[in-house]
C-alpha cells in the first residue's frame, strides 16, 4: 500500500492550512502527524482519508478515490457514534458494512474492547472515555490497509491508555499507520516517522 502527496495544499476560504506538502508513505510506515492545536493535524488526516480533497497538488491513491474508504479505518474526535444503538447493536451494524480482522465476531469485539459490562447499554449513556475506547476498538479491529488515529488518547485514563497501546501493538500488523497528536508520547509510541505542522 503506497500513498503519495505531490505539493498538496488545503485552504478554507482564503486561509491556507498547509501548502506544498510532498511525501510518500508505504506500508508498514508508522507516521506521527504533530503540531499544536489549530496547526492542521485533523485537516491533514481528513485529506489522507479522502474526507477532504486538496485545493492544490495531487494525492496519488493506490485505488480509485471512490473506493478508498474501503481500505482505511479511523478514529477521530469529529466522528460521531450512533447514540440510539446499544454497544452490541452498533458493532453488528458496523459489521454489516466492514469486516473485522481475524473473522472476529461481535462478541469477540466487545471482549477485546473491555466494555462487556456495557454490552446492552445505549451509546448515549457511555462516558466520554468509553466512547473513545469504542471508536478505537472499531478502527483498530476493522480490516483495512491504512489505520488513521486522530488524538487517540483523548478522554482516556491511564488504564485505558495502556489498553490502547497493547491493542494497537497486537492488532496493527503491517498496516500503514497515521497518528495525529499534540506531541503526546502515549499516542505516538509506535511511530518512527514524524511530520510537523505549524500554525499559519
Amino acid at each position: 500500500m503506497v500513498l503519495r502527496l505531490d505539493n498538496c495544499g488545503k485552504k478554507f476560504e482564503k486561509h491556507w492550512v498547509f501548502r506544498q506538502v510532498s511525501y510518500s508513505f508505504s506500508s508498514p510506515d508508522k507516521v506521527a502527524i504533530l503540531g499544536p492545536n489549530g496547526s492542521g493535524k485533523s485537516t491533514f488526516v481528513k485529506l489522507i482519508s479522502g474526507y477532504l480533497s486538496p485545493n492544490e497538488g495531487i494525492m496519488h491513491l493506490p485505488v480509485e478515490q471512490a473506493n478508498w474508504y474501503k481500505h482505511i479505518s479511523m478514529a477521530a474526535p469529529w466522528i460521531d457514534l450512533i447514540e440510539d444503538l446499544t454497544l452490541t447493536e452498533l458493532i453488528r451494524f458496523h459489521a454489516g458494512f466492514r469486516s473485522f480482522i481475524s473473522s472476529f465476531t461481535p462478541k469477540d469485539i466487545i471482549a477485546i474492547s473491555g466494555l462487556e459490562h456495557a454490552a446492552s447499554k445505549q451509546i448515549r449513556n457511555f462516558s466520554s472515555g468509553m466512547k473513545q475506547r469504542l471508536k478505537l476498538t472499531l478502527a483498530i479491529l476493522t480490516e483495512s490497509d491504512v489505520l488513521i488515529l486522530d488524538e487517540p488518547c483523548s478522554n482516556l485514563d491511564r488504564n485505558a491508555i495502556l489498553w490502547y497501546q497493547n491493542t494497537l501493538k497486537i492488532y496493527l500488523n503491517d498496516r500503514l499507520l497515521f497518528v495525529a497528536s499534540n506531541h503526546q508520547m502515549d499516542e505516538i509510541f509506535l511511530c518512527s516517522e514524524q511530520i510537523e505542522l505549524h500554525k499559519g
